[in-house]
């Protein structure tokens, strides 16, 4: 197999093998502490610019299967210790080597994942390269400590914006990252979804009448949706909302939280999460680098938190009918305990009429 070497923008090189596409790439280096969904880390959004350290000691054990969040992908690179080709999960339809090649993903296997992942815990997350040469020139040296992870993403999750699926009444999902599951999570529940771009104003949201919105999660670069805040606060004027991921922060900085970069962020479907009314601990999946800063905020109470580090995870407004939460409540393929925030929006729905 192919030689190819990790460079980290703190200074340490690493070599592996080479599945996947062959090509150089730079990226922001996080870790997903997942032991599954590999078909959700190579297709959510959230992952875009970054290259992924997986924790799991083995990848590509269930193959390509319909555990995705999107029909694209967004990961510019995985890291594991074992990639399996030659997968026997009854789902299967192929192996991820064969994906990631035909997707532009680049794969390095052979690498001590949990050494790699201690450096981003006692470092943060850093820039990366992956590239074959076992030297870096000063082009390459300068691309790797010129990355920028905030820069503009590569879609906002608007290829079915417009359709409408499913019976019953009617929510708008606001789509900022292609999230499947969120869609689908409600129409299960006996509710129609009209998917809208993330472009979408006030008043197209009003005009299309629904009795709820829903603002998706999606890339954590929030400073792409500065009009979307001014949106968010329009909208709730009218109607319930519920916010997850990027959607929870965008409500949240509609009333006057802010944003903190955190060291190595939550990347994975085992974050354990804690209901601060009854104490119970849930595992949830979560993709993000930034938490909430609430000390300037008005109108919000904080529902849920991070067990490991306290951030922030869920709110209530008293600005807004509504709800958010960091986490995917329920999740294909992972963690659903969590399922009854759509519950809690759909009753706000009713409330509200």
């Amino acid at each position: 197999m192919d030689k190819i070497y990790l460079y980290l923008a703190s200074g340490q090189v690493f070599e592996g093998t080479a599945f996947g596409a062959r090509k150089q790439v730079v990226g922001q280096l996080v870790f997903n502490t997942a032991m599954g969904g590999d078909m959700t880390l190579l297709t959510d959004e959230c992952y875009e610019g970054q290259i992924v350290v997986d924790t799991f000691p083995a990848f590509g054990n269930f193959g390509v299967n319909s555990d995705v969040e999107g029909k694209d992908s967004y990961v510019k690179a995985v890291l594991v210790r074992e990639v399996c080709d030659k997968p026997s999960n009854f789902r299967s339809v192929g192996c991820v080597s064969k994906l990631m090649e035909e997707r532009g993903i680049v794969g390095m296997a052979g690498l001590d994942t949990r050494h790699l992942t201690k450096i981003i815990r006692d470092n943060g997350s850093v820039n990366a390269l992956i590239t074959s040469s076992p030297s870096l020139d000063d082009e390459q040296k300068a691309l790797l400590e010129g990355y920028d992870p905030t820069t503009s993403i590569k879609g906002r999750g608007v290829s079915k914006a417009g359709q409408i699926i499913g019976k019953g009444d009617k929510m708008c999902l606001i789509d900022m990252g292609e999230t499947y599951d969120i869609a689908h999570s409600l129409t299960a529940k006996g509710m129609s979804v009209e998917i809208m771009s993330a472009d979408a104003t006030a008043e197209q949201i009003l005009e299309a009448k629904p009795v709820g919105v829903v603002w998706s999660s999606g890339s954590d670069r929030v400073s792409d949706y500065d009009q979307v805040v001014q949106t968010v606060a329009t909208v709730g004027k009218s109607l319930p909302m519920l916010g997850i991921g990027l959607g929870h922060k965008l409500m949240a900085l509609s009333c006057g939280a802010k944003l903190d970069n955190m060291k190595y962020g939550h990347h994975g479907s085992n974050q354990p999460t804690k209901k601060l009314d009854t104490g119970r601990l849930f595992v949830t999946y979560q993709n993000h680098n930034t938490d909430l800063d609430l000390s300037d905020a008005k109108g919000v109470k904080a529902t849920f938190v991070n067990v490991n580090d306290g951030s922030v995870e869920g709110l209530e407004y008293d600005c807004y009918k509504a709800i958010s939460t960091e986490f995917l409540p329920s999740f294909n393929g992972g963690p659903i305990t969590t399922d009854f925030i759509y519950d809690q929006f759909i009753n706000l729905t009713k409330e509200n009429r």
